[in-house]
């Protein structure tokens, strides 16, 4: 199901960016990927759900590199908010298209539904860049979190409005979140030694981000699964990472169902977790299911 699923959400990707949100029927989609139109209303109740899935999709993505980012011991916390913002950055770039043509081809009626599914998107990312600069200043920086948010947040749209990627994308991306990570990095130092007012708090902002905020709990699960995931897939010893991965594989069908015996799920993260190597994105996982 996983994997009918995923096939579906790229070929879906694939029909938008050529054809445009609109222009494009799931009928056409069910065709190219071998199944009926039912079945894919079993797993998107509505055409809308399916192209919030796709953009989800992406994101859990570049969330997911990025939170492997996050646990290169090898980066100063600095130094692994600058990849995460390059990562961020380049995964938007590579999908700038897909989401200006359907803004381009979505008519003047079906506009409003539209821009309440990229307002959704923009929350999600959001709520990233805060917990990116929480784990990177830690818990201090709490009182200006979205102060911050919003400065980082509109620098970055700034230089990607500006068309300042088009040449040598991979060079300037790299230095471009230097520049701006600095800057945050002056802006922070200031913040904690002034100690002014905030000027946006958490029920300034609770409109924006309260409904994503709920949906997060079930997408944090789902793209911690997906880090994890990956990281057994790296392991050199063969016969370890099958063993390994089996467990995942039970772990995932046990999250799966409606009622998960939870002492199954703290069985199968304690024998994972004591691998060194996987301690920490198992730690994350039990803080979200547990």
């Amino acid at each position: 199901m996983e994997d009918k699923k995923k096939q579906i959400l790229e070929a879906a990707a694939s029909f938008f960016s050529d054809k445009g949100y609109f222009s494009t029927s799931v009928q056409e989609i069910a065709e190219y990927c071998g199944v009926s139109k039912g079945s894919i209303y079993k797993l998107f109740p509505s055409k809308e759900q399916l192209l919030i899935e796709v953009f989800e999709y992406f994101q859990n993505n570049m969330f997911a590199k990025a939170e492997l980012a996050y646990f290169d011991e090898s980066l100063t916390p600095k130094e692994r908010l600058i990849k995460q913002i390059s990562l961020h950055i380049e995964d938007f770039l590579d999908k700038k298209e897909f989401i200006f043509i359907q803004l381009k081809e979505t008519p003047g009626n079906d506009k409003k539904k539209l821009e309440s599914i990229t307002a959704r998107m923009k929350a999600r990312v959001m709520l990233w860049e805060k917990e990116c600069l929480l784990k990177a200043y830690g818990e201090q920086i709490s009182p200006y979190g979205w102060d911050l948010v919003l400065m980082l947040h509109g620098s970055i749209k700034e230089y990607i409005h500006l068309g300042y990627f088009e040449i040598n994308t991979k060079e300037r991306v790299h230095k471009t979140a230097i520049f701006i990570i600095d800057r945050v990095d002056s802006m922070v130092s200031d913040l904690l030694r002034t100690k002014p007012k905030p000027l946006l708090t958490e029920q300034d902002i609770a409109q924006f981000t309260s409904q994503q905020q709920l949906d997060e709990t079930v997408n944090r699960l789902d793209y911690h699964l997906r880090v994890l995931e990956q990281v057994i897939k790296k392991y050199p010893n063969e016969q370890l990472k099958k063993d390994i991965h089996s467990s995942f594989l039970l772990l995932k069908q046990e999250l799966s169902k409606e009622a998960p015996q939870k002492f199954l799920i703290d069985a199968l993260l304690t024998y994972m977790e004591k691998e060194e190597q996987l301690y920490s994105f198992v730690q994350k996982l039990r803080s979200i299911v547990l």
